[in-house]
């Protein structure tokens, strides 16, 4: 395995250990469609989960700024949440609005 591929993979395994143990609720991404397609973890804009068949970015989240880098915020398909999930909602809609 080259330097790089074996990056890569020590990051998708970070990121499956983060989306299992609920660790993150924002996600700052440069790829969202293929974020969206690979773990559907992109909350729909009133924060529920999407449809099984959905793995579209729309009104899940938006362009931040002046970049390329979409922020989307994640939602849960069980009880289990991140903490301070309340804060987080809070922190978003200000987010959103600014």
């Amino acid at each position: 395995m080259q330097d790089g591929e074996s990056y890569k993979y020590a990051s998708e395994v970070n990121l499956i250990a983060d989306i299992t143990d609920c660790e993150s609720y924002f996600f700052l991404l440069e790829d969202p469609i293929a974020f969206q397609k690979e773990y559907q973890l992109l909350a729909n804009a009133d924060g529920s989960a999407p449809d099984a068949l959905d793995f579209s970015i729309d009104n899940k989240g938006f362009y931040w700024k002046n970049t390329n880098l979409y922020l989307g915020r994640r939602c849960f398909y069980t009880d289990k949440t991140c903490n301070y999930l309340e804060e987080y909602n809070q922190l978003w809609e200000k987010l959103k609005n600014s």
